[in-house]
């Protein structure tokens, strides 16, 4: 476990001076920032400024308070590195060390040590040093924590190989690992939580001259990290949106979105907007998301060996895998596996819109199959040795060249769109306001072939207090409104598909 958690994020510092800490670009990035740079505030919401439509942005809310509309957890992770380390990346980096030990701590729950330490690692190296988990502020890595502490506990309580160990523990960290899914990706989570709940009610069944010990050593516990992180969920939903039951994604949802999220639902009609920007996103969502599954991750030399696709197309490898420990192998941790990943693909299949972060919940699990079915492979023979003598050592070997082909690759992008990409552009307009004496309000005025996606329009969580402040340029009858209130500023005009252009705004 500690060579799991040490080794991607050495290799990680090891990059920094050829992949440095990245920038923010993508929506998602800025929205979880948001509510990053509220928590390191102290506080869970930030009041609705009274300009809010000057600041509306893609996933943010601005009514009936000014917030991110993601769950929770990621943004507690980048608060952590934000007021301890100064950087939220920080917050990324460890929790993706967390996320490679949690699920080679699960591993180690179905399998012999050296296959755990093969499967641990190969997770570690493909997700952990050069992948978006590790490289921006959306990735899966507390998910990916929350699933495999949940798993990991949950096998080693319902389906023991001996006697159970620490049983009050392993019930607290099921509760840890329910909690990070249901303050991150709820429905995924849910998809893994459930198989996990199955298990456990088996085995209070059984035995049940055990059940009062076990109630008192596991379910108390797990009940009350629950309640707690229950209780916590629903005053965080009423500060945002003023009812507990509201998620501020749903919230959201409601306000912006056309597309459905699942296969029984149905388009929503056009809704309204005020910003043109605001509208082409929302209503080109679909093809959006469409390219997204498109483009597809190619670099990968283990996308058909071991089944991590970028695209949630049932996984292949993990497909292949279930086929052989159904067949092939016995037990109740085998069929603990293969129940637990036909929810997880149930789930998944009928959502409209998948993408890799979205199976993070079930990461560790899908390694743990993976591996498993490798290990039912290792029964054939060659050359009068089972495979499984060379198995493991071929999973590493190919993780290790899959990470040295991927960095090369990723280097080589980087310098290539050196300073062209959006967040390096964004990065370097910010610097140069913030090099400059004074406060700054710098309204924004796109052009007719504006990339939709390259928002400018995001802010800290105390707008008003910020140095510099970016709002959608809404004319000049409602620019005065804006311009009076903040009263003192230096005024610019900034046109990004002029080449980035900032020159004085007119209007003063």
């Amino acid at each position: 476990m500690a060579i799991s958690v040490a080794l991607p994020l050495l290799l990680r510092l090891l990059l920094l001076p050829l992949l440095p800490v990245p920038k923010p670009a993508v929506a998602d990035e800025f929205s979880y920032l948001l509510g990053a740079d509220t928590f390191a505030h102290s506080r869970l919401t930030n009041p609705p400024h009274p300009l809010g439509p000057f600041f509306e942005a893609f996933h943010i809310l601005v009514q009936p308070t000014y917030a991110s509309m993601y769950p929770p957890g990621q943004a507690l992770a980048l608060a952590l590195g934000q007021v301890t380390f100064g950087g939220a990346w920080w917050g990324v980096f460890l929790s993706v060390g967390l996320m490679c030990g949690a699920v080679c701590w699960l591993l180690q729950a179905f399998l012999p040590p050296r296959w755990s330490l093969a499967g641990g690692l190969s997770f570690a190296l493909l997700f952990g040093v050069e992948s978006y988990f590790m490289n921006s502020y959306w990735g899966g890595a507390v998910p990916a924590l929350g699933g495999a502490l949940l798993v990991g506990s949950v096998a080693r309580l319902a389906v023991p190989r001996t006697r159970v160990r620490r049983p009050v523990l392993l019930a607290l960290l099921a509760g840890v690992g329910v909690a990070l899914l249901a303050g991150t990706r709820p429905w995924e989570g849910f998809c893994v939580a459930l198989p996990c709940a199955l298990a456990l009610l088996a085995w209070l069944a059984r035995g049940p001259e055990a059940v009062g010990t076990k109630l008192g050593s596991v379910v108390l516990p797990l009940l009350l990290v629950l309640v707690l992180a229950g209780a916590f969920l629903l005053r965080y939903n009423r500060r945002v949106t003023g009812d507990p039951f509201k998620p501020p994604y749903l919230l959201n949802l409601e306000r912006y979105y056309t597309a459905p999220l699942f296969v029984w639902q149905s388009e929503r009609p056009a809704l309204v907007h005020q910003h043109e920007e605001m509208r082409r996103y929302y209503a080109d969502w679909r093809r959006w998301e469409s390219s997204l599954r498109a483009a597809g991750d190619s670099r990968n030399p283990l996308r058909v060996f071991l089944g991590w696709f970028h695209e949630l197309k049932f996984c292949g490898g993990t497909v292949l895998a279930a086929i052989l420990v159904a067949a092939f192998a016995r037990g109740r941790r085998s069929r603990f596996l293969l129940l637990a990943t036909a929810f997880v693909f149930a789930g998944l299949s009928v959502t409209l819109v998948q993408q890799l972060h979205y199976l993070a919940p079930a990461a560790g699990l899908l390694v743990a199959m993976q591996m498993q079915g490798l290990r039912v492979l290792g029964r054939l023979r060659l050359g009068g040795r089972r495979l499984a003598a060379f198995l493991p050592g071929v999973v590493l070997l190919a993780a290790s060249i899959g990470l040295a082909r991927n960095v090369v690759l990723t280097v080589r992008l980087e310098h290539a769109e050196q300073g062209r990409g959006f967040g390096e552009r964004r990065a370097a307009v910010e610097a140069r306001l913030s090099a400059l004496p004074g406060r700054h309000l710098v309204l924004v005025q796109y052009g007719p072939d504006h990339v939709v996606h390259d928002e400018w329009v995001y802010n800290g969580a105390d707008i008003d207090g910020s140095r510099v402040v970016f709002a959608h340029d809404m004319g000049p009858a409602e620019n005065e409104r804006l311009i009076r209130y903040f009263a003192g500023r230096v005024l610019w005009r900034f046109e990004p598909e002029e080449r980035d252009r900032l020159t004085p705004h007119p209007g003063r």
